[in-house]
């Protein structure tokens, strides 16, 4: 058997951060080197990352044998805001904090300080610092100052193991200026992974695109001429592709998000674990981050009037939640029926979701992409009630059967597909469909098809 042939993987998002883009990465990262290609990640620090939490849990899904390569990022706006920060204690006679010793992380500084007097205008200093580092220093986006470090890295990683080819995957979407950057300098192929489009369409309002949605649309349009493969990971999102840059249409592949047997396996010890303390009643899970148009208040009028029909109901919510987006009062949905855990670790949240009846997705208002927490809850085999419109979640969720699609705003639609989930038959009708999916988002099967990828732009490398 010939040996695996070395590739070299940039992703902003790896263990120990928890991402979304973690997972998919570390699939590919387990399973290539069986269809002849071995990874090298390239990643930041753990101490660089921002704004991702960071879970120590998870460096145990890394692969032992996995080879990482980790980097600084630049972020010359946050050490300025520490030195103005030191220089206002020195001013007051307080003892500076040590710049040396402090991390350079937006979320260690207070807010950025403008003078009680306002005179870098209304916003003072910290709206003059946010705007300019808009402008000059987070173009693309606000982890461009990865960009240095990972080019060098990259070059030394590429003199001294010789890669067939390079792979990247965003967001953040900077990443693939390094990728590109790194083909240029080094002439080997490059295969872009969009895990979210970095410009669509339907996120432009009527009034025309945006300073950076333009911005945004010149960036993606500049990847895609460069790149050898690109690879996306909804077929929604790949007709749009096709549609917007028809002279490119045949690097255009799709490779959904998946689960793989490791991760199967481990839900389903903690279900059988959970099954013997089941607690009465309807109980709900919605692991995942509420923001946007994301909104928990119709969610808190559905299980109100759930519970006015008798029902006794309870929906945990982990992760950060916008306080616009919750009630005002939470104990005003009923004494506690909706629950506001805040983030949690990762093994504790699948431990939550397993003693669930019902597992909640809130994808609203977007036709293109399907949230990866959607894979990662096939395993449960538990009814997912999907609060969508109509587009690719609501598609897939369908196509399997996996359980009601209600619109996310609708507080009358939502009660009853609670109702519908927690009943016998709604549990029961989701059992073949889930086995359906389970087999097609197999992780083993869709990074065989990145390697045949790899395979096609690699050949002649």
């Amino acid at each position: 058997m010939s040996a695996a042939k070395p590739v070299l993987m940039l992703s902003y998002p790896f263990p120990p951060a928890m991402s979304g883009g973690v997972f998919r990465i570390l699939r590919f990262c387990r399973y290539l080197p069986q269809f002849g290609w071995e990874p090298i990640v390239l990643t930041p620090r753990p101490g660089a990352v921002h704004p991702i939490t960071i879970d120590a849990s998870l460096d145990a899904l890394v692969p032992p044998e996995l080879e990482v390569h980790r980097t600084a990022v630049l972020r010359p706006v946050v050490h300025a805001k520490a030195r103005v920060r030191a220089a206002r204690q020195s001013l007051r006679g307080a003892k500076p904090q040590s710049l040396r010793n402090s991390p350079a992380t937006e979320a260690s500084l207070p807010p950025a300080a403008a003078d009680s007097s306002g005179a870098v205008g209304q916003g003072g200093m910290r709206a003059w610092l946010r705007s300019w580092e808009g402008r000059l220093l987070a173009n693309p986006d606000r982890h461009i100052g990865w960009l240095l470090p990972a080019v060098r890295a990259g070059l030394k990683i590429v003199r001294s193991r010789r890669p067939h080819l390079i792979y990247s995957t965003g967001p953040p979407h900077s990443t693939h200026l390094i990728a590109i950057a790194l083909k240029r300098l080094t002439g080997l192929p490059v295969v872009l992974d969009f895990r979210d489009p970095w410009a669509a369409r339907e996120w432009v309002a009527a009034g025309g695109p945006t300073p950076q949605q333009r911005s945004a649309m010149r960036w993606e349009a500049r990847c895609v001429r460069a790149a050898d493969r690109v690879i996306l990971n909804t077929a929604a999102v790949e007709r749009q592709f096709r549609e917007t840059y028809p002279q490119d249409a045949d690097k255009f592949v799709t490779i959904p998000n998946g689960i793989d047997a490791a991760f199967t396996q481990r839900i389903e010890s903690l279900v059988a674990e959970t099954s013997g303390r089941a607690q009465p009643g309807i109980r709900l899970c919605h692991a995942g981050s509420v923001y946007g148009k994301r909104d928990l208040r119709p969610l808190a009028v559905a299980l109100d009037r759930v519970a006015a029909s008798g029902q006794d109901v309870v929906m945990e919510q982990i992760g950060p939640v916008d306080p616009r987006r919750q009630p005002e009062d939470t104990t005003a949905t009923g004494g506690g029926r909706l629950q506001l855990l805040g983030a949690l670790p990762h093994a504790e949240t699948l431990a939550r979701m397993a003693a669930a009846n019902i597992l909640v997705m809130i994808q609203p208002d977007n036709t293109l992409q399907i949230p990866g927490k959607l894979y990662e809850m096939l395993p449960f085999r538990k009814p997912i009630l999907t609060l969508t419109g109509r587009g690719a979640t609501a598609e897939v969720v369908e196509q399997y059967g996996l359980g009601p699609v209600v619109a996310p705003h609708d507080p009358d639609a939502i009660a009853e597909g609670i109702l519908s989930a927690s009943s016998a038959a709604g549990r029961q009708s989701i059992a073949a469909g889930i086995e359906q999916a389970l087999n097609a988002f197999d992780g083993r099967t869709l990074s065989g098809r990145l390697a045949e990828q790899f395979h096609a732009v690699g050949l002649h490398s």
